[in-house]
């Protein structure tokens, strides 16, 4: 191995593919080596970029988390993932009506890009997780409806007690 040459044996691909920001041009040129459902999901990657390695990605990922134009969802709509289309990109309604049969329609009506501030609001409210202020209101995601963090209680604690003299 050269100096500043990178081992492609000594690296946790998997972690990188997900954990640092990768150019293009460094996720092209260890193609083999990186994790591309990671790569699909963590980076930012252009259309052009997802056109050249359509082989490779993962299409229910890049339909969740890529922002996608409507032209290039309907050249890949053999592709896609509807239903991840439905929830995670904008979609103009005439691309709605043209793409009816395919897309998922509780979750476009579900879909918050859709809704209007006072229908966002009404939805915070019937929550009852938001703090409400005379501008604004505060809403809590990752809350359980007792107000609890969702994450609180995916742990075991292992409490110790010691003796007095201690």
């Amino acid at each position: 191995m050269q100096g500043g040459e990178l081992s492609r044996d000594a690296v946790n691909w998997r972690a990188i593919s997900c954990e640092q920001f990768l150019t293009e041009d460094f996720i092209r040129k260890f193609a083999d080596q990186v994790v591309w459902s990671r790569i699909s999901h963590y980076q930012r990657l252009t259309e052009d970029f997802i056109r050249e390695f359509a082989d490779r990605v993962n299409w229910r990922l890049i339909s969740g988390y890529q922002p996608l134009t409507e032209d290039f969802i309907r050249k890949f709509a053999d592709k896609v993932d509807w239903k991840e289309v439905s929830a995670h990109q904008y979609l103009t309604e005439g691309f709605i009506q043209e793409y009816s049969a395919l897309l998922d329609w509780d979750t476009i009506n579900d879909n918050w890009l859709y809704k209007n501030a006072s229908e966002l609001e009404e939805a915070v409210r019937r929550t009852g997780l938001y703090e409400c202020h005379k501008d604004f209101f505060i809403a809590y995601k990752n809350i359980r409806d007792d107000r609890y963090d969702n994450f609180n209680f995916q742990y075991r604690y292992m409490l110790v007690f010691y003796p007095d003299s201690f």
